[in-house]
C-alpha cells in the first residue's frame, strides 16, 4: 500500500507464502524513509501450536544481519477475532527476540469489515470498533504504542484507502525508537573461548557452551525445544554468522 504497487506478495490460501525475508524502502514524507522487512510465516502449521525452528533461526539470522538494528515492530491482524496466531507472534517477536526494548504497533487491515455499508462514516466506525474492542486486546496481554484500522484494497474506497495510507505513515514516523535496539551478542574474544570449549566437549561428553543465548532462549520458550537441542542449534547458527 505504502510503495504504492503490489510489491509484496500475499495470499488468502491456507498455506500462506512469506517464507522469506524481503526488505522496501518507504518514503513516510518529509525526507525521511524507512526501511521495512516483510518476514517469514509464523503462523500455527497442522501439526502444532508452537512456531518451527526453522523459521525461527530465520528471523534471528535476520536480526544479527541488520546492522542498523530495529526501530519498530508491526503486528498486521485482521479486524475480527483475536486468534492464537497473532499472540504467538506478538510473543514471539516483541517478548522474545526483542526483549520488550522495542515499540510494537499494531495495524488492522479490512477496516470496510467494520461496517455493514459506505453509507455511514467509515473513519468513525472504525474508530468506534477499536474502542469497543480495545479492552480485549488488554486481556490478552497484547498492548501496542500505537494502533490503527485501515483499509488495504483500494476497490473498498479510494478516499478511505488514502487516509489508511497516510494513517500508516504517521503511525510509523510516531511510533519508532530514535536509537535502534541490536540483539545482544557474545564479544569475539568469548565465542573462540566458547568455540574452543565446545571442540575439547565432545570428547568428553559434556553440554556445550552457548555461543548465542539469546536465540536459545527463544527456542525454547516459543520453538518447542529442548535445552539441549536449542544449544546445538543455536551454535550452528551464530557459527554460519561469525
Amino acid at each position: 500500500m505504502l510503495l504504492g504497487e503490489n510489491a509484496i506478495k500475499t495470499s488468502s490460501g491456507a498455506a500462506g507464502c512469506t517464507f522469506t525475508s524481503d526488505a522496501y524502502v518507504i518514503d513516510l514524507g518529509d525526507g525521511v524513509s524507512v526501511r521495512v522487512h516483510d518476514t517469514v510465516g509464523l503462523g500455527e502449521g497442522s501439526g502444532g501450536t508452537v512456531s518451527s525452528p526453522q523459521s525461527i533461526t530465520a528471523l534471528y539470522q535476520l536480526l544479527r544481519k541488520l546492522d542498523d538494528g530495529v526501530n519498530l515492530l508491526v503486528l498486521v491482524m485482521r479486524v475480527g477475532r483475536i486468534v492464537q496466531t497473532d499472540q504467538n507472534n506478538y510473543n514471539l517477536f516483541f517478548r522474545g527476540f526483542c526483549e520488550s526494548k522495542v515499540p510494537i504497533a499494531l495495524i488492522l487491515t479490512h477496516g470496510d469489515n467494520c461496517v455493514d455499508n459506505f453509507d455511514v462514516d467509515l473513519e468513525g466506525a472504525m474508530d468506534s470498533w477499536w474502542q469497543r474492542n480495545r479492552p480485549v486486546f488488554a486481556e490478552n496481554s497484547l498492548h501496542f504504542t500505537n494502533e490503527a484500522i485501515v483499509i488495504a484494497k483500494k476497490m473498498a474506497s479510494p478516499e478511505a484507502y488514502e487516509a489508511s495510507k497516510e494513517k500508516t505513515r504517521r503511525l510509523i514516523s510516531t511510533s519508532r525508537r530514535s536509537v535502534a535496539w541490536k540483539i545482544p551478542t557474545n564479544s569475539w574474544f568469548i565465542k573462540v573461548v566458547k568455540a574452543i570449549f565446545n571442540f575439547l566437549g565432545r570428547f568428553l561428553k559434556i553440554r556445550p557452551a552457548q555461543l548465542a543465548s539469546h536465540l536459545t532462549s527463544v527456542l525454547t520458550s516459543y520453538g518447542g525445544m529442548s535445552l539441549e537441542a536449542a544449544i546445538l542449534l543455536a551454535n550452528d547458527v551464530e557459527s554460519s554468522l561469525s
